[in-house]
């Protein structure tokens, strides 16, 4: 067979093959962003609280909520677009400029530490941010490779395709309204479950259990790969050994058991450090970064202080009010 032959067949194979590479590759990250989109958007709640936890936008619940919902609907147009490839010129240069976004976010949280989960996928799948962030920069790269194999024929915009898309926008702004936790109650109202002793009973994903109805407890709410928690350690150790038993001190995560054991050993925590469900671990946050550190006697949520370990001294007034009164 001739040389020219041959690379005729190659350039034929190649060409072939391109536009199939493209498809999948496009209905791939479509149905990604699709799926955390319906995710999001089944508990837009919790997702709002995942995107307040950044501290990027201003602390107003109505303007964390909208931003939840908007990207919501973003992602599953997007998702959707690319899985019919209507506008992909467009839709590939969107979902481009969404995770660069995203990775911007996912930079601003790893310096500034204290959130402990990414919210790709909502409060069905759990990372960190530095686990979302090289997630995130493989789909950027794969995007792009998306571009370069681009064939450059002619779409035809076929109406069914607009139809389809619009129908998904339309879904995807109704999805926190009907089959979803609406937008009617703040980020934070899970925690009010607990400050009359419902639901104050903490389990950890291997059994162990806390009773937080009985006694007086000050737990740390934290994240095994957060700069701020780890820093916390030696301020905590030292109220382990000022309060005896008086205070019982104890670590919440939602991190792995095997990161728990690491932060453990590497940090000399003299503290149980327990891992719970991350629905429960959420619902015990405030509107805020972590760490967090709540004062909790006899199921009764005393007081929160956020981002620095508490005084010793702010400790025992705090609980000898609440025994005075």
């Amino acid at each position: 067979m001739k040389p020219e032959t041959t690379h005729s067949l190659h350039q034929s194979l190649h060409q072939s093959l391109q536009p199939v590479g493209y498809r999948i590759i496009v209905v791939s990250l479509g149905g990604i962003l699709l799926v955390a989109a319906v995710v999001k958007g089944i508990d837009l709640q919790q997702f709002a609280l995942q995107i307040r936890q950044y501290g990027i936008l201003p602390d107003n619940a109505g303007l964390i909520h909208g931003v939840a919902w908007f990207m919501v609907v973003v992602e599953a147009v997007i998702g959707a677009a690319l899985l019919v490839n209507w506008r992909p010129k467009l839709m590939l240069a969107a979902f481009v400029a969404l995770m660069l976004l995203f990775i911007v976010a996912l930079v601003w949280a790893i310096v500034q530490g204290g959130v402990a989960d990414c919210g790709c996928f909502g409060p069905a799948a759990q990372r960190s941010p530095l686990e979302a962030l090289v997630e995130d920069a493989v789909l950027l790269l794969i995007a792009v490779a998306a571009w370069r194999l681009r064939p450059e024929g002619i779409y035809f915009r076929k109406p069914l395709k607009t139809w389809a898309v619009a129908a998904v926008c339309v879904l995807a702004m109704s999805l926190p309204l009907t089959v979803g936790k609406g937008l009617s109650d703040p980020p934070s109202a899970a925690l009010e479950e607990g400050r009359n002793g419902s639901g104050m009973v903490l389990e950890s994903l291997s059994g162990e259990q806390i009773d937080l109805t009985t006694g007086t407890f000050l737990l740390a709410l934290m994240s095994t790969d957060c700069a701020h928690c780890r820093e916390s350690v030696p301020l905590l150790n030292e109220i382990v050994a000022e309060v005896d038993d008086a205070i019982s001190i104890c670590g919440i995560t939602a991190s792995e058991q095997a990161e728990v054991d690491r932060f453990i050993e590497d940090n000399f925590a003299f503290y149980p450090v327990l891992n719970i469900d991350a629905q429960r671990f959420t619902s015990l946050m405030s509107d805020a970064p972590l760490p967090q550190f709540l004062l909790i006697r006899d199921g009764q949520i005393l007081s929160r202080w956020q981002g620095e370990v508490p005084q010793l001294r702010a400790l025992m007034e705090v609980a000898a009010k609440a025994q005075g009164a």
